[in-house]
């Protein structure tokens, strides 16, 4: 081992795969996730920055209104879904979601008269997710905020929107996992795309989110103290003021 090198390893740097960072995303994602990167002849080499030097990271997830009792009749309180509407999930969920306001409110009427309580609760969230980006507001007003409500008088909904922009983020990881296994020269020779940058699917994202609350939600098993669910990119989280279960 060299000076040079033996220095860097004191000062916590350790050598990666040069193609692993060649690419320009790459290297944008370990400064982004806080990294250092130096390059010294034909060897890269990376160390964590030491805390709070590291780029924050945009938050993926934006709260939004804590809905209660006293603001369903509140028109301030669905601004939020002004933003929603403008988002690909919405134009997504516009696309896959052609049911009618009747038909979501027969719906949750027959959930709601279920003998098991779980259903009853789950017939909540369920006509939201089947719910396009226009009706949302009417269902949610003159239905779901409703009959969680008296059901529930001292419950609260959480509100959380996913950002477009995570998408990007998944891309860069994707490609990240792929050069592990690699090389760019290897995939370069194949004569085939590297598609791992490139939007698969708005949904997907979706998916990130609603594990990340059924995370909080399994932290109180066995008691159920909130549920959740939505359209793409939109999560309202039923949180019970008791568990019920």
């Amino acid at each position: 081992m060299n000076p040079v090198e033996s220095d860097l390893r004191k000062r916590g740097f350790r050598p990666v795969s040069s193609d692993l960072l060649q690419h320009d995303d790459m290297t944008k994602l370990a400064a982004t996730f806080g990294y250092e990167i130096l390059k010294i002849s034909d060897t890269t080499w990376l160390r964590r920055r030491e805390r709070g030097r590291g780029i924050p990271l945009e938050p993926a997830i934006m709260p939004g209104p804590t809905i209660r009792r006293t603001d369903v009749s509140d028109p301030n309180t669905y601004d939020f879904l002004q933003d929603y509407r403008r988002t690909s999930f919405a134009k997504e969920q516009d696309k896959l979601v052609q049911f009618t306001t009747h038909s979501l409110r027969a719906s949750l009427a027959k959930g709601l008269e279920s003998s098991e309580s779980f259903r009853r609760w789950h017939s909540l969230v369920r006509i939201l997710f089947f719910s396009n980006s226009i009706q949302l507001r009417s269902v949610l007003e003159d239905s779901a905020l409703p009959a969680f409500f008296e059901r529930d008088p001292d419950g609260r909904v959480q509100v959380f929107m996913l950002k477009e922009g995570v998408e990007r983020h998944f891309g860069l990881l994707r490609a990240a996992y792929a050069l592990s296994h690699y090389s760019l020269a290897r995939l370069r020779a194949s004569g085939q795309r590297f598609a791992s940058l490139v939007e698969w699917d708005a949904a997907v994202p979706n998916d990130y989110l609603e594990a990340v609350l059924s995370i909080t939600q399994a932290s109180t098993y066995p008691h159920v103290q909130m549920f959740h669910g939505g359209p793409f990119g939109l999560s309202f989280s039923f949180v019970l003021s008791m568990s019920f279960f």
